[in-house]
């Protein structure tokens, strides 16, 4: 049995890229492993199953797209404000963008 996996679309490579360079900036070199392991750990579960609870329908962006809030994964609220968004991809998933919560997703994807 093949585990589901996940691909990031460029945007969501580069929305990540800044992410952990900001992270190392402002909380050094722990915290920059500690939130990549997480945002990780994230993508994992939704690839193993992209519809599990806390997942949101953002059909309202184009059909297909959903938003999992990544402090789930940590089980605290405020562990992490960002947002995987994704749409299924074969056996698993395409994270598309990587945003703030503050963001509007629908600003910043095209569908």
């Amino acid at each position: 049995m093949t585990t589901p996996g996940y691909r990031l679309a460029a945007q969501a490579a580069d929305d990540l890229a800044a992410i952990l360079r900001h992270t190392l900036r402002q909380f050094g070199t722990i915290q920059h492993d500690s939130y990549a392991t997480l945002i990780h750990h994230a993508a994992l579960q939704v690839a193993r199953e992209p519809d599990r609870i806390g997942s949101i329908d953002r059909r309202d962006i184009a059909e297909g797209f959903r938003a999992f809030p990544v402090w789930i994964t940590a089980r605290r609220l405020g562990a992490s404000p960002h947002i995987l968004v994704y749409t299924r991809e074969g056996e698993g998933i395409a994270i598309l963008r990587i945003l703030h919560a503050a963001m509007d997703p629908t600003q910043h994807l095209t569908p």
